[in-house]
C-alpha cells in the first residue's frame, strides 16, 4: 500500500504540511516517487539485517525509476474479470519494455468471485508469462486456493500448468541474468524480435518468454479456436512437437493452452517437477533442442544458489550450450566448481535421416526425439558422441591391445629362445667337445 494509501482526500494524496527536506517540499512533488524511497530504504534495511549475505526479497504495488534496482512489482487491485486478464499482459509486457520485468498480477483477480473458466485460464497465461506467479484474492472473495478443487477438472488444469512452471526454472533464470547483464526483457512481444515484421506490431496477446519460447493465452470468454500468428522461422508446438507452418486458427480446449518453441533455441527445464522451490533447484536438467532451418540450436544455462552474492565472487555456472551435426557441444564461460547435470534431451525437427551423435537412449514420437540416461555435466566443456562410435573405439583399442601384446610375446620368443639355439650349435662345435 505504498502508493501513497491515501485515497479520501481531494489532493489524493498527504497533507499539504506534510513536506520534505527540511519542510521545502510538499508531499504532492514526491508522490509518484514514494514507493521508490520506500523500497530503497527496505532494501538497505534488509541487507543490513543479514549482514550482506543474503539476496532481498521485496514486492511492491508502487513503483518509480529505479524501483527494478531494489524490488519485485505487481499491478496491484485488478479484478475477477476477462478484460483485467487481457490488461494484465499489457502491464506486463510494458512493465518488461520500461525495464521492471520482474512483474505479475493477482492470478484469478483480487476483487469480485471469479469463474472456473476464468480461473484456469488465467492460471495457464500466468504460469507461461508472469515473472511473478501468485494467486491473490481480496478477503471478502470466495476462498480459491488450489486445493480447494480437488477432483474438478480446474484443480488438475492448476497443478498441470504449476508443474510446468516449475520444471521451466530454469528459462526463467537465464532469462534473468541475461537482464541483469543487458537489460533484455523477460517476457517481450513479438514485434521486439521481429521490428520489421508489420503484421506482428499489433498482435497484443502472444508474447516471448526469454527469446525462445512463445506462449499464447486464452483471454476470451468461452473460445473453442485461437489465431496464432507465426513468426518468421521455425515454431514446434511444446505440447507434441508439431510445427506451426503458417499463421491459423487453431482448436484449443479447456486444459491446455498453445505454446511454442522457437527454432534454433534451446530452452533449459528440469526432468521432473517438485514440491517448492528449494527441492526442485536439485533437479537435473532437460533441453528442449528446436532446430532451425539448418538444423541447429543454440542457449545457455545459469545457476546459482538463489539465496546469497556468492556469484559476484564465482559461486555460479554459465554455460553455453550448441546443437549441431547431430552433436550438444557444452561449453562452460569459467572454470568452477558449482555444476548442474544434463540427463535428457528433446529434440523438435529433427529428420529421420539424420544421425544423432548424443550417446544416451533415443526413442522417436513423431516430430520429436528423446535422449535419456545422459550425464552432462554444464560446468565442464565437452561435446558428445554417439554410443555406437564409442563401442567401435572401445574394441579398436582392446584389438590393438591384442595386437601389441602379441608382438611383444613373439618378440621374446624370437629372442630368447633363438638366442639359445645358437648357443647350443656353438656349444656342439666347440674343441672342448671333439
Amino acid at each position: 500500500m505504498n502508493e501513497i494509501a491515501v485515497f479520501q482526500r481531494i489532493e489524493g494524496t498527504n497533507h499539504k504540511d506534510w513536506q520534505h527536506m527540511h519542510n521545502t517540499i510538499e508531499s504532492r512533488e514526491t508522490h509518484n516517487s514514494y514507493g521508490l524511497f520506500m523500497t530503497a530504504g527496505t532494501y538497505k534495511g534488509l541487507l543490513q539485517r543479514d549482514n550482506n549475505k543474503r539476496r532481498p526479497f521485496i514486492l511492491t504495488r508502487s513503483f518509480f525509476a529505479g524501483s527494478q534496482k531494489y524490488t519485485w512489482h505487481w499491478s496491484g487491485v485488478n479484478d475477477a474479470s476477462w478484460e483485467h486478464l487481457r490488461l494484465s499482459i499489457d502491464i506486463l509486457i510494458t512493465a518488461n519494455l520500461n525495464g521492471c520485468p520482474y512483474t505479475g498480477s493477482d492470478i484469478g483477480g483480487f476483487t469480485g468471485n471469479t469463474t472456473d473458466q476464468l480461473h484456469g485460464r488465467w492460471f495457464q497465461a500466468a504460469a507461461f508469462l508472469y515473472p511473478f506467479y501468485r494467486q491473490h484474492a481480496a478477503i471478502n472473495c470466495e476462498y480459491r486456493e488450489p486445493y480447494l478443487f480437488k477432483g474438478t477438472q480446474l484443480f488438475d488444469i492448476m497443478k498441470k500448468v504449476t508443474e510446468q512452471r516449475y520444471k521451466l526454472i530454469p528459462l526463467w533464470y537465464a532469462a534473468a541474468y541475461k537482464h541483469t547483464t543487458s537489460s533484455s526483457p523477460l517476457v517481450a512481444p513479438l514485434w521486439y524480435y521481429y521490428p520489421e515484421v508489420e503484421n506482428l506490431h499489433d498482435v497484443r496477446f502472444q508474447a516471448i518468454v526469454g527469446e525462445s519460447l512463445m506462449a499464447c493465452p486464452v483471454v476470451y470468454q468461452n473460445m473453442d479456436s485461437l489465431l496464432i500468428v507465426k513468426p518468421p522461422g521455425k515454431w514446434y508446438s511444446f505440447e507434441n512437437g508439431e510445427e506451426l507452418t503458417e499463421t491459423k486458427n487453431i482448436y484449443v480446449n479447456f486444459d491446455s493452452i498453445p505454446v511454442y518453441l522457437r527454432g534454433g533455441y534451446i530452452t533449459p527445464s528440469f526432468v521432473n517437477s517438485k514440491m517448492n522451490v528449494k527441492e526442485q533447484m536439485k533437479e537435473d536438467l532437460l533441453l528442449h533442442i528446436a532446430l532451425d532451418e539448418n538444423l541447429t540450436a543454440k542457449g545457455y544455462i545459469y545457476f546459482d544458489d538463489g539465496e546469497s552474492f556468492d556469484y559476484l565472487h564465482g559461486g555460479f555456472v554459465l554455460a553455453e550450450v550448441n546443437f549441431t551435426d547431430g552433436k550438444l557441444s557444452v561449453r562452460p564461460s569459467r572454470s568452477t566448481n558449482y555444476t548442474k547435470t544434463i540427463k535428457s534431451l528433446k529434440i523438435y525437427g529433427l529428420p529421420e535421416s539424420e544421425k544423432l551423435h548424443t550417446g544416451g537412449d533415443i526413442k522417436r514420437e513423431g516430430n520429436v526425439v528423446t535422449v535419456s540416461n545422459l550425464n552432462i555435466e554444464i560446468n565442464k566443456e565437452s561435446t558428445t558422441s554417439s554410443s555406437k562410435k564409442k563401442v567401435g573405439l572401445i574394441v579398436g583399442i582392446v584389438i590393438a591391445v591384442i595386437v601389441v601384446v602379441a608382438a611383444v610375446c613373439f618378440a621374446v620368443y624370437w629372442f630368447v629362445f633363438r638366442d639359445k639355439s645358437q648357443e647350443h650349435e656353438k656349444f656342439e662345435e666347440s674343441p672342448m667337445n671333439v
